[in-house]
């Protein structure tokens, strides 16, 4: 069996983590399915149109939903053993129960991440985008932080998160993390583009309610390029609730379905046209954003912003929800290993 992730190619722990963590939890999963297209959809938000190897045997284990329209529950060869949350379980027409935690909270569970004997430090780790955008090292050091990258070696950015006394995350792997070894952590956002039905999704499994710290961005020149790539990689603005998202997915389904010639349905026509907008704007923006005082008064209010934060009270998800969905995952794991043999 395949493993399907999102690979960034700048790297991203919470994406990349998919290439051991199956292995170590599953052991042997490789050769479940016969069919030699089979694959297993990991950890990350890529429940959406279209996902690969369509025609073959997917088996969805803990993915989330949220960047666009998600196939229906009941898709032929779809196997649905479980999915981050209870929005991504609505939006694919399931049962609530479906939608339980995201793998990644099992993590403590391995033995090669028991937790440290100490622990020291507020570390950030940026989405691995805005890691790329701005340079937060220099930045965090000026407000007594320490700046983790998303894009290193994901064990390694594991083993720091779970060695900090606190963590502040705009990655939302960085939070489930840290709340899966009981490490406070405050979210925080830096960029308009930051996708909060991810984390809505993940909270509600844990019982948290997800409410960011806004953190300005270093520069001007880091917030429009922020919003410029989203327009570059054809996201069309998000709608301001999760009423409005289920609205929008359906109707691009619906379109979809209806559309004979799919390379030019309206969706598509959009796309296109969205991102050549984009790539236009993104080179108006680097050509004519300057360097001046002003981006020193930008940094010197994100080191004061970065210092406030940390006297906020930060979150902790409720010890007993959080293994209640743990010990559910873990059991629809063990059916689904069982049925191998």
């Amino acid at each position: 069996m395949r493993l399907s992730y999102f690979q960034a190619p700048q790297g991203n722990m919470g994406d990349d983590l998919n290439s051991w963590f199956w292995d170590k939890l599953l052991p042997g999963f490789r050769d479940y399915h016969p069919h030699p297209e089979a694959s297993l959809v990991g950890v990350g938000t890529i429940l959406y149109h279209p996902l690969p190897r369509p025609d073959a045997p997917c088996f969805v284990v803990g993915s989330g939903v949220g960047y666009g329209p998600p196939p229906r529950f009941g898709t032929p060869g779809f196997h649905f053993v479980a999915v981050r949350g209870p929005l991504s379980a609505r939006a694919l027409g399931a049962e609530p129960s479906l939608g339980l935690v995201d793998p990644a909270a099992l993590i403590p569970s391995l033995a090669e991440f028991k937790p440290p004997q100490q622990r020291s430090g507020t570390i950030f780790v940026p989405h691995w985008e805005s890691d790329l955008l701005g340079n937060w090292a220099p930045i965090c050091q000026r407000a007594g932080i320490t700046c983790v990258s998303p894009r290193e070696e994901s064990m390694g950015v594991i083993r720091r998160i779970a060695s900090a006394r606190r963590v502040l995350a705009e990655s939302l792997h960085a939070a489930i993390i840290a709340d899966a070894f009981r490490i406070p952590w405050t979210p925080v956002i830096t960029r308009p583009d930051i996708l909060r039905f991810k984390w809505v999704d993940w909270a509600r499994s844990v019982g948290v309610r997800y409410a960011p710290v806004v953190l300005p961005g270093p520069t001007e020149r880091e917030q429009r390029l922020g919003q410029s790539r989203r327009l570059r990689l054809g996201l069309r603005p998000r709608p301001q609730t999760m009423e409005s998202t289920f609205r929008a997915w359906q109707a691009a389904l619906e379109r979809r379905q209806a559309s004979s010639r799919p390379e030019t349905s309206p969706w598509l026509r959009s796309w296109r046209r969205l991102s050549r907008l984009g790539r236009r704007l993104e080179a108006f923006w680097e050509k004519g954003t300057s360097h001046n005082g002003s981006e020193e008064r930008r940094v010197d209010q994100t080191v004061a912003a970065l210092r406030r934060i940390q006297d906020l009270t930060p979150y902790l998800s409720p010890k007993t929800d959080l293994q209640r969905a743990c010990a559910r995952l873990q059991q629809r794991l063990d059916t689904f290993r069982a049925s191998w043999h």
